[in-house]
């Protein structure tokens, strides 16, 4: 029985043999505590890794911004993966190696906090920064 057909020869509307294209996500994640850590050629690295990554898998990455305390990001990927599993392997695997090459990062619990902004259309500077606002560092109550 070939893959994405019944067996009597319907269409599986489970599967996603059938589903052709690409779609266009754009995320934006934070680092740990909005620590400034991705500057003096983290930031190169990372867009590298990216790059690489997204090749490996069959994405593309479209754009890219990265700043001291912030990623955004636009990928083009098929239909078979799901937001969540393109970010989590793109946060994932960018961190572990990150923190292999870099020993100030390998010192931090985690480079990125787990949360992710997720869109299907590009944010503006001003939609981005009330994310990253929005996001920043807890303030102690003692002092």
């Amino acid at each position: 029985m070939k893959r994405g057909v019944t067996k009597s020869g319907r269409e599986n509307p489970g599967s996603t043999e059938s589903i052709s294209g690409n779609i266009l996500l754009y995320f934006l994640w934070i680092t740990r505590k909005r620590a400034e850590v991705l500057w003096q050629g983290v930031d190169k690295r990372l867009e590298d890794l990216l790059k690489e990554l997204c090749e490996t898998k069959g994405w593309e990455l479209v754009s890219s911004e990265i700043e001291p305390d912030r990623v955004y990001i636009g990928v083009k990927a098929t239909p078979d993966y799901s937001p969540r599993q393109i970010v989590f392997n793109l946060k994932r695997d960018t961190a572990i190696l990150l923190r292999k090459e870099y020993q100030d990062l390998a010192k931090m619990p985690s480079v990125c906090n787990r949360e992710t902004f997720i869109s299907s259309i590009p944010l503006s500077k001003d939609q981005i920064m009330q994310y990253v606002i929005r996001k920043r560092r807890p303030r102690s109550s003692m002092g």
